[in-house]
C-alpha cells in the first residue's frame, strides 16, 4: 500500500496574558494533552482550563475538564511529575507501583451516572499502561458528589501557565485539516476559571494545600460545603499523623463545563502536616 505522505502541523495556542509567562512546547502540558485525544478520538468536548492563582505570583495550571460526546467527564490534572508510586487504602500501604519512569498519569475519567472512575495512564508513545481499578464517588446529604481530592506541598507541584502552548503533531497531509478543525472546535470558547485560597491566604512552612473536586447531576448556582472534608491527616499520605483541624477557612469555586447538565466545584483549602510526596490523590474508601 501506498505511504501517506506526512507533514508537521504547529498549533500556537495563546492564553489570559495577565500572570502567565513564557512558551511551551511540552506534549505533556496539561493545556494540551486533552488535545492529544481529539487527535486520538475526534472531538471530546469544549474545554474548561482552571488554573490556581496565589496573591503576586504566576498563575499554575490545576488542569483542564471536559465533557465528552460519551457523557463521561475528563479531567487532566496539572502536576509537574505525574508518576503513581503507591495505592493505600485506610492507614495501610497495600500497592506499591514499580512503572517504568514513563509511565505517567494522563487523565481522570468519572463515568456517565456520575458513580465511578478510573485513572488512565499513558507512557510516553501515548499507549495505555497497567489498568487500575475504579473508585467509588461518595454522595453526600444534599446530593452532590464527591469524585477527588488532590492535594500538593505547594503551588509549584503545579505546572506554571505558559503564556503561549505550541501544539506540535505529525499528520498525514490527507487529513490534515479535519484534525485541525477538530482541534480548534474543542478549543473554541474555551473556559479560563481561576481558584485560590480564600482572603489572600499563603502556605506556612507546615502545610498543605488541598483541592477537593465536587460534582452534582442538577445545575446549580452553588453548593453548601460538606460537613467533612477529605484532608490527608495520617501516613502514608503524610510523613506523620496531624490532627484534623477543627477551624478551616476554604473556599468554594464554580467552574463552568460547556454541555455538562450538571454542576462542578472545586473546594480549595490548607491544612497542616507535610505531604510524603509532592501531590496525594484522595478518592472515598468503599
Amino acid at each position: 500500500m501506498p505511504k501517506h505522505k506526512m507533514q508537521t502541523i504547529v498549533i500556537t495556542i495563546s492564553n489570559p496574558k495577565e500572570l502567565t509567562q513564557g512558551t511551551s512546547d511540552s506534549f505533556f502540558n496539561p493545556l494540551v494533552r486533552p488535545l492529544r485525544r481529539v487527535l486520538e478520538n475526534g472531538v471530546i468536548g469544549r474545554i474548561t482550563y482552571v488554573l490556581y492563582q496565589e496573591l503576586n505570583k504566576p498563575l499554575r495550571t490545576f488542569g483542564a475538564f471536559c465533557y465528552t460526546p460519551g457523557e463521561r467527564l475528563l479531567f487532566f490534572p496539572g502536576i509537574v511529575k505525574r508518576r503513581l508510586r503507591w495505592n493505600s487504602e485506610g492507614k495501610q500501604k497495600i500497592e506499591k507501583f514499580n512503572l517504568p519512569t514513563d509511565t505517567l498519569i494522563d487523565h481522570f475519567s468519572l463515568e456517565k451516572e456520575l458513580d465511578k472512575w478510573h485513572i488512565t495512564l499513558l507512557d510516553i508513545n501515548g499507549e495505555k499502561k497497567y489498568p487500575l481499578r475504579k473508585y467509588k464517588t461518595r454522595r453526600y446529604q444534599d446530593n452532590s458528589l464527591f469524585w477527588f481530592g488532590l492535594s500538593v506541598k505547594s503551588p509549584y507541584v503545579l505546572d506554571p501557565t505558559p503564556r503561549e502552548s505550541q501544539f506540535i503533531f505529525p499528520s498525514p497531509e490527507t487529513d490534515s485539516e479535519r484534525r485541525i478543525q477538530d482541534i480548534i472546535k474543542a478549543r473554541d470558547g474555551a473556559i479560563f476559571s481561576l481558584i485560590s485560597l480564600p482572603d489572600g491566604l499563603t502556605l506556612n512552612v507546615d502545610e498543605y494545600l488541598h483541592f477537593e473536586v465536587l460534582v452534582t447531576k442538577d445545575k446549580r448556582g452553588g453548593i453548601d460545603l460538606p460537613q467533612f472534608i477529605n484532608f490527608p491527616t495520617t501516613p502514608p499520605s503524610l510523613e506523620s499523623s496531624v490532627g484534623m483541624e477543627t477551624q478551616l477557612t476554604v473556599r468554594t469555586h464554580p467552574v463552568r463545563l460547556q454541555g455538562f447538565p450538571g454542576s462542578v466545584f472545586i473546594v480549595v483549602a490548607k491544612h497542616k502536616g507535610i505531604l510524603s510526596n509532592e501531590a496525594v490523590i484522595t478518592s472515598p474508601i468503599e
